[in-house]
């Protein structure tokens, strides 16, 4: 798999709703972590930043997804946030990647998502902190 896939993959098991830019940032380092059979090296190399675990070529990948039209990249001005979400042509892509895995990792993705999509900005970024403290090195956070 590259980096396209493991992006799409993961925003497949979500279905299609929306994840913040720090929610996809975390997601996919809990995964890396957690699952590490899915994301490891050399997919995402995730260091200490601001608001915890950040690798800003995540970023460039959902960028070329979009301009792929696998991935839907929406602006909110009212609350100033970047959403991110799998369109039809790229969950069926992620889909198939997401078939290859055993039915307990794709459940285990699944809600995992649900739990970074549900954690409020303060409650995410401290849940990283209290499992990863290395990753709290460099942070501006004073949740």
């Amino acid at each position: 798999m590259n980096k396209k896939d493991i992006v799409l993959l993961t925003l497949s098991a979500s279905g299609d709703n929306y994840h913040s830019s720090v929610q996809i940032q975390k997601l996919l380092f809990l995964i890396g972590k957690r699952v590490p059979k899915i994301i490891s090296s050399p997919y995402f190399d995730f260091e200490p930043y601001a608001y915890g675990p950040f690798d800003k070529e995540v970023y460039e990948v959902l960028e070329q997804l979009n301009d792929d039209g696998d991935v839907e990249i929406f602006y909110d001005p009212v609350s100033r946030l970047t959403r991110y979400r799998v369109m039809s042509q790229g969950y069926a892509k992620g889909k198939e990647k997401l078939e290859t895995l055993d039915s307990d990792t794709q459940s285990y993705l699944d809600r995992l998502s649900q739990c970074v999509r549900k954690l409020s900005f303060t409650e995410l970024i401290s849940a990283i902190y209290r499992e990863f403290p290395e990753m709290k090195v460099n942070s501006i956070f004073k949740g």
